[in-house]
């Protein structure tokens, strides 16, 4: 049988080489006077346009493709920060783009690494010029919330100096803003208390309560009580707590916790939804959990564990909608694992002394006691885990959504 191979080459036609080898064509040189008088015809250029016509039709679209689609997706997630966290309507167009630049980790790229602080940084500054430059009423409430806004972003980047100057300029900001002035005092006053400066910290909280219509505050159901006021309150008594002030701070958190279960007896709305109410459901298991830890502290233990689990419960109630309550069920969780940590050990002192506990002034014995403490430890403990449960999967929830 014939091999294919030598049949497939033999039937290939053969192709003599030529005869006489042609000889190449010489190159002239061009001159550069040539060179230029080309290049300022017209007629060479449109010659050079013909020939590469089709590719440089190519190339457009496709670089014409490429920015459209860059700038849809750089308006996509403008439109997508805007609904998650508005700008001020009233301010000017690049006031706003800007602010939003800032706040957003990149604005062009959501799978690209994060922009720079100094980016970040710029933003905020152009943001503030062209808010200065509105000529509106409102320039100062914007020039603070900006400077609390950047000050929150340098502490971010550990620029303790800078966010501390961001703040005071925030402070000194002549406008009608006690929220943002008293948000700004409060983060003033922690990085104070971080490095040590207690009376400069108190001084600043001082000022806050001051903003906010303090240092009285009005009798609880009276409208004066704003939430800005009741706030810097509160941060000033966990505060006086730190520094072991408890009775003046168990004060200030008691007449808090009583201006905002007054307002709670009015209508906040639906409860499923965040507000700005002072009697928010929320922020009444917040000052709940603050009185009961403190009355936990001066020794009123029967007390202090009632006010912590009613604030646990209040707060159980909203985990599946709102993050807030997510935080202060986990808080009041974990305070009550460290407070049946902490009767379990007195019950193990007291039964080996001997002693009675303070478990009902003594009526019960050592062993009821400690089985007590254990109870609430082991619930309370199981209580958090099942928030830090809530917690990830609706933060995973939020994370596929965006």
């Amino acid at each position: 049988m014939t091999p294919l191979r030598p049949l497939f080459f033999a039937r290939r036609p053969r192709i003599s080489a030529p005869a006489v080898r042609l000889a190449p064509v010489p190159r002239r040189a061009v001159s550069t006077a040539e060179l230029r008088s080309r290049l300022r015809d017209r007629a060479f250029w449109r010659a050079v346009a013909a020939n590469w016509k089709p590719a440089l039709k190519i190339a457009a679209v496709v670089n014409v493709s490429v920015l459209a689609l860059q700038a849809a997706v750089h308006g996509a997630l403008q439109c997508v920060e805007e609904t998650t966290r508005p700008t001020p309507p009233t301010w000017s167009f690049a006031a706003r783009y800007f602010l939003r630049r800032a706040r957003m980790a990149n604005a062009w790229n959501p799978l690209a690494e994060r922009k720079s602080d100094d980016e970040t940084l710029r933003m905020y500054d152009r943001a503030l010029a062209h808010s200065a430059g509105a000529g509106t009423a409102g320039d100062g409430w914007a020039a603070a919330m900006l400077r609390k806004e950047r000050g929150r972003a340098l502490e971010e980047m550990r620029r303790w100096d800078a966010a501390e100057s961001e703040y005071r300029a925030a402070l000194d900001v002549d406008a009608d803003a006690p929220r943002l002035k008293v948000e700004a005092a409060t983060r003033l006053a922690r990085i104070q208390e971080w490095r040590g400066d207690d009376v400069a910290a108190l001084e600043t909280l001082e000022r806050a309560v001051c903003f906010a219509g303090g240092p009285a505050l009005p009798p609880p159901g009276d409208a004066r009580n704003s939430p800005a006021l009741l706030n810097a309150v509160a941060e000033m008594a966990v505060f006086l707590a730190r520094r072991g002030e408890i009775a003046r701070a168990l004060e200030l958190a008691t007449a808090v916790l009583a201006r905002r279960k007054a307002a709670a007896a009015a209508d906040v709305g639906d409860p499923k939804r965040y507000t700005e109410a002072i009697g928010d459901p929320c922020r009444v298991a917040v000052s709940e959990a603050t009185v009961g830890e403190l009355l936990f502290a001066i020794g009123k233990r029967d007390e202090g564990l009632r006010w912590t689990e009613d604030a646990f419960h209040k707060a159980w109630e909203l985990v599946d909608y709102r993050l807030a309550c997510k935080e202060c069920a986990g808080i009041a969780a974990s305070n009550l694992v460290q407070m049946g940590r902490i009767l379990e050990e007195e019950a193990l002192r007291a039964e080996d002394g001997g002693k009675k506990g303070w478990w009902r002034r003594g009526e019960r014995s050592g062993r009821v006691q400690l089985r007590e403490a254990q109870r609430i430890r082991q619930e309370y403990d199981i209580r958090r885990m099942e928030v830090d449960a809530v917690r990830a999967v609706k933060d995973s929830d939020v994370a596929k959504r965006a």
